[in-house]
This record gives C-alpha cells, sequence and structure tokens, in this order.
C-alpha cells in the first residue's frame, strides 16, 4: 500500500497511464469506467522491492526491472513462468519439479519471491514452480537482481522477484481458447470502488491436454493441466494519512502424466497443489515526513502425489506435503534532511509436515531487524548512497549479518552509473535437515543433516543506464557472484550393502556476467529490445562448468502497430547457446536452440479485440535436452465493457 503525503518524498500522485487490451471479457460495476487504463509510464512508475520503500522508477538509486501490466497482457502469458522465460538475463529451466527460475546464473532455491513482499512457500527440491502462479491478478512483476539478504533475508542470495497485485481499477480478464495441443484459458474481473477505497476480484480456469516428445513409449512428457484460482482483493483509505488493505488468493492445479520406470512399469501419475494467501496490511504517515507500514500474512501450501503401477501395486505411491508460512513486519521511513532513513522488524514461523522428514514435521522461527540509510551525497552531479545492514535469529542457525552498499552516481542528465556490493545468505531447507528417505531394496538411503551451516555468498555488480534521446535506452551492467558452504549431497557412510549419501556444506561456486539491453521506440508504431547475456558459471569444488547455464543467450523483440485502430504485431524470440548437462552417460553439451513466438491483435470496436498467434513457431525442443512445450496456435477474444462515472 502506498498512501500520498505532502513530502516530496512521498508524493505518489496517479501518472499518465496506458493500457493494451488481450483477451477479455469483462465487465466493470457502476463507477467504474472500463476504459480507464491502469499502468504508468516507466519513468513515473512507482516501485518498492529495491529499497522497500516507494520510489518512481526513474529515481531508484537500485536496478529495478518492472514488467507492467500492458507488457504482462501484450504476452499473451497464462503463468508467471511463461511471462518471465523471455525476459532478458533471467533463465525459466522446466524440469522434473516445474518451471525454475535461475538469477545471475545461480540456482533456483537462491532467488526469493514474494507476492506483495511476503514469501511464497512450496518449494520441491528447491524449485519453487513458476507454472503454478497465475497472471490473471498481477499488477506488475519487480526484480532486483544481485544479494538483496540486506532488506530480504535468507534466500535472497540472487536476488528478488515480488509480484504486486491488482488494485480495485478496471478488469482486464482472458479468454483464450486454443489447440495443437489442446488448452483453455478463461478468466473473469471484477472492481468497484472510488477515492476512498475499492473491492476487486480475479479469477480463472486454465486447462491444457498432454504432449508428448516420444510417443513410441507409453510416457508423457508434458502434463494434462486444469488450474483453478481465485483472488480477492480489498482497499480502504480511511482518511488521507491511513490506508488499510486485505487480500486472500487460492489456486488449485491439478497435473495428470504417465511415467516409465526402471524395468519397464508404468505409472499413472496425478500431482494435485493448493495454495492459499491470506493478508493484511495498512500504511500510515503520521507527519509530512515520515510513513509507517506493517502487515500480518500467512502462506498455505498443500501438494498431494499419487503414482498408481498399472495391472500392479509394487510402485504404488501416495505422498502429502503441507507447508505454512505466518509472517509479520513493520518498518518505519523517516526523512531527516539529505537522509532517507528505513528501520524494519520482521518475524517468520515457518512449519512443514511430510513423511519423509525425520519425526514427520519441521518446524522454524526467525526474526530480523533491518536499518537502511538512501543518502544525497552531492546534486550536481547527483551522487547517492545507500548503505544498508540486516540481522536475523534463527532457531536452527542463531545469527547471521547482512551488509549491503550501493551507489547511483548521474553525472549528466542522460547517464547513470550503479555499483553494489552485497552479502547473501540462504538457511538450509526442511529437507535438507531432516529429510529421512530409505531404499534399502536399491541399497541406499539418504537421510538430513542438522549441523548444516548457512550457505552464503558475497555479490558485486557495475551497471550504466544512456538514454541518449527519449526514443533511445542502452544498459549495461557487469556482475560477479561468489558463494561458500553450498549444500551438496555426498557420502556418509559405505556399510556392507547400503549406502548412506547426506547434506553437506562442501561446495564452493562462481558465476560472473555481463548483460546488455537496448530499447528503440522510434514513433507509437514502432518498438524494438534487445539483449545479450554473457555468462560464465563454475562448480569450483567439481572444478567444471555449472549444469544447465548457457554461457551466451540473447533476447529480441519487435512490436508493430497500424495506426490506434489497426492490427498489432508482437514478435519475440530467444536464442540460448549450448548448455552443459551432466547425465548417466557422462558430460553432453546440449545443441543451441530459439524459441519464436508470434502473436496479432486486432481491434473490432471500442472495447473489443481478436487475437491470434503461435507460441514455439519453429518447434524446438528435445524430451532429455529441451523439455519445452510444442508449437502452439492459439486465438482468443479481449471484451471490457462498463459503465462510464
Amino acid at each position: 500500500m502506498l498512501p500520498t503525503g505532502d513530502a516530496a518524498w512521498y508524493s505518489c500522485r496517479r501518472p499518465e497511464m496506458k493500457m493494451i487490451f488481450i483477451f477479455n471479457i469483462a465487465s466493470a460495476a457502476p463507477g467504474i469506467d472500463a476504459d480507464v487504463p491502469d499502468v504508468t509510464d516507466d519513468p513515473d512508475e512507482i516501485v518498492v522491492t529495491g529499497t522497500r520503500t516507494p520510489r518512481r522508477l526513474g529515481e531508484a538509486p537500485v536496478a529495478v526491472t518492472v514488467i507492467d501490466r500492458a507488457a504482462i497482457e501484450a504476452s499473451g502469458s497464462r503463468d508467471l513462468a511463461a511471462l518471465l522465460e523471455q525476459q532478458p538475463g533471467i533463465a525459466v529451466d522446466r524440469g522434473l519439479f516445474g518451471a525454475a527460475l535461475r538469477l545471475r546464473g545461480l540456482e533456483p532455491v537462491h532467488t526469493l519471491v514474494l507476492v506483495d513482499g511476503q514469501r511464497v512457500v512450496g518449494r520441491k527440491d528447491g524449485t519453487l514452480d513458476l507454472s503454478r502462479l497465475p497472471v490473471d491478478s498481477i499488477e506488475r512483476v519487480e526484480i532486483v537482481e544481485g544479494a538483496a539478504s540486506a532488506l530480504y533475508g535468507s534466500d535472497a542470495l540472487g536476488g528478488v522477484v515480488n509480484i504486486v497485485t491488482r488494485r480495485a481499477r478496471s478488469p482486464r480478464p482472458r479468454s483464450a481458447p486454443a489447440a495443437r495441443p489442446l488448452r483453455g484459458d478463461a478468466a473473469l474481473g471484477l472492481a468497484t470502488g472510488g477515492e476512498r477505497g475499492g473491492l476487486r476480484f480475479d479469477g480463472g480456469w486454465h486447462g491444457a491436454a498432454p504432449w508428448d516428445a516420444t510417443p513410441a513409449d507409453p510416457a508423457t512428457t508434458g502434463n494434462a493441466l486444469e488450474q483453478l484460482d481465485g483472488a480477492l482483493r480489498a482497499d480502504w483509505r480511511p482518511t488521507p494519512d491511513l490506508t488499510l488493505g486485505a487480500r486472500g488468493a487460492w489456486t488449485g492445479t491439478d497435473a495428470r502424466g504417465v511415467d516409465l520406470a526402471t524395468g519397464g512399469a508404468v505409472l499413472d501419475r496425478r500431482n494435485l497443489t493448493e495454495d492459499a494467501l491470506v493478508r493484511g496490511d495498512l500504511a500510515w504517515l503520521p507527519d509530512a515526513r515520515s510513513r509507517l507500514t506493517a502487515a500480518v500474512g500467512a502462506s498455505v501450501f498443500r501438494d498431494q502425489y499419487v503414482a498408481d503401477q498399472r495391472d500392479a501395486a509394487p510402485l504404488d505411491t501416495y505422498q502429502e506435503t503441507r507447508e505454512t508460512l505466518t509472517q509479520l513486519d513493520a518498518q518505519l521511513d523517516r526523512l531527516a534532511g539529505p537522509h532517507r532513513l528505513t528501520l524494519g522488524l520482521e518475524g517468520d514461523a515457518g512449519l512443514l509436515r511430510s513423511d519423509r522428514l525425520d519425526g514427520g514435521r519441521g518446524q522454524r522461527l526467525t526474526g530480523a531487524v533491518y536499518v537502511q540509510d538512501e543518502v544525497r551525497l552531492a546534486e550536481h552531479p547527483r551522487l547517492v548512497a545507500v548503505p544498508g545492514l540486516r540481522g536475523d535469529l534463527d532457531s536452527w542457525f542463531g545469527g547471521a549479518l547482512a551488509p549491503s552498499l550501493g551507489l547511483r552516481l548521474d553525472p549528466v542528465r542522460t547517464l547513470t552509473l550503479r555499483g553494489s556490493a552485497g552479502s547473501g545468505w540462504r538457511a538450509p531447507s526442511f529437507r535438507e535437515l531432516l529429510l529421512s528417505f530409505d531404499n534399502a531394496a536399491a541399497g541406499y538411503r539418504v537421510a538430513g543433516n542438522p549441523d548444516l551451516d548457512p550457505e552464503r555468498s558475497l555479490s558485486l555488480t557495475l551497471g550504466a543506464e544512456w538514454t541518449p534521446a527519449p526514443a533511445v535506452s542502452l544498459s549495461l551492467s557487469a556482475h560477479q557472484d561468489r558463494l561458500h558452504d553450498l549444500v551438496q549431497i555426498g557420502t556418509l557412510d559405505e556399510a556392507p550393502g547400503l549406502v548412506t549419501y547426506g547434506y553437506l556444506n562442501v561446495a564452493e561456486a562462481r558465476t560472473r556476467g555481463l548483460d546488455l539491453g537496448t530499447s528503440l521506440q522510434p514513433g507509437p508504431a514502432v518498438g524494438l529490445d534487445a539483449s545479450l547475456t554473457l555468462l560464465d558459471a563454475d562448480d569450483l569444488t567439481a572444478d567444471r562448468p555449472l549444469e544447465g547455464r548457457a554461457p551466451v543467450r540473447g533476447t529480441l523483440a519487435l512490436r508493430l502497430a497500424a495506426g490506434a485502430d489497426g492490427p498489432r504485431l508482437t514478435a519475440r524470440s530467444m536464442l540460448v547457446g549450448p548448455r552443459p548437462l551432466y547425465l548417466d552417460a557422462g558430460r553432453v553439451d546440449a545443441p543451441p536452440h530459439a524459441l519464436v513466438d508470434l502473436r496479432l491483435e486486432q481491434p473490432v470496436s471500442r472495447g473489443m479485440r481478436l487475437s491470434a498467434g503461435v507460441d514455439n513457431l519453429l518447434g524446438a525442443g528435445d524430451p532429455q535436452l529441451l523439455p519445452v512445450p510444442p508449437r502452439l496456435v492459439y486465438a482468443g477474444l479481449d471484451l471490457a465493457t462498463g459503465a462510464p462515472r
């Protein structure tokens, strides 16, 4: 919640808006104008993730990548994984446990994912499946790369992805039936409100048939999927200085597939997952130079896995996992001369129940205090420093400190230089601490290690952004991350007939890279974005490249529009170089590949638009080396209606 106040720091007047309709069928409640856009222009967009304080994007001392609502709708993406996988500098890997996010070449477990500042739970073997997070209720996504533990604590070694949900404005749902393979998407958004507050509901259904890259065997490559989701958000501003908010969301996913086990057994698999989130928050401006925020929330994740062996029972399996996280936080921001001071308190209580944990459950309590000072050291040229420090007290590991320092220099109006250094850390998961898995028939068992230490990192970043003309922007960023005490599975005991494996702090790794990007907007009818990422990621312990990281990756997006009422074409491509993979047969270099998506939109009348497109136009994919969905052709309708103000 970002209330407005008299101080320039908090003066967040509503900027000029823009909007693109895609695949929508909507009905606005009386008093809501369906044509009122809800996405801000980039220079004035308010972001919060980089410093945990509301700042205009163009003034933020920490680099923040923003995917706004217009970009979300123009992409046609159903879930967060599809939205992020073609973003510059971001890699999304699809595998056994879903779509995993990598920032700066680090592991998926090293990126913290938030919804309105609240942690998302439900990782499987370190992977948080982004495909289970629908985009229906997302206003924008804010991405901060580099160690951010000084503000956010555990898990933020590689960066933070914060999903900001939509407030009560005009609705933008989608209905997109498609084929090859059979797929359907439908969504509904309803909103009502006024100057003092509002209420918004977003819900959707998403379905897909299974797909198979190897039809010669009974196993499927991609799951049959059915997903239902709903989110309700209420905002109330009883006084100009006080804003209250409440949000609840639920997502249920039913994924079905067929697996082929060792020995030829066929397993019919079903995975039921449920995500629920509730959160209440307030923001209060006691005076023109202070801002107090507080929030309490809870996240719940339930996973049920069923495997049914055809014509037999020895491999039948049922596993259930339940995870809950309760989070309380409070933050005070204060203007004092050239300083913008931030002081925050945070407390988390986590609980995981699973038959595969020693004792069946794991519990963790964490308390933290953090402080940050954004100080303007000079005006001409503008120089801003952002030192920060966070201290965590964990019921498993004791204390942990994470310092950081950021600098921003604007030598001229068109050039921004940034540099940052920070320490990150990650507390080992309950799986790594308490896992108890016995497979004596295969001659091994896996045990957790309650004596593990947290993983730690040191992150360095240098960047430059140059805007020589309003229609041209260039960016360059270099980074290096050094990781210590990484957790890996090692051999604990080799008794005759039974080998015991366990988790140990034994690994060291380093990633370093260079990101180049450009954006050209010569006119309202043409837009071009391009990026190139060079990455060197090494496992220093094993003396080999880290698995799955491509040394070269590029993206290209072209937007063409034939006037305000003419067709709009969006073409997106992602080029990925060879990637090292370590299979049973040894190292294999996956060949380079290209993913190309095309999307065409045609306005029919005021508030109505037809859309059609092709995903994975070139049909890239390999069942083992690149398990991505095959070519998909789709079409849909976007319709928005509503009474005028």
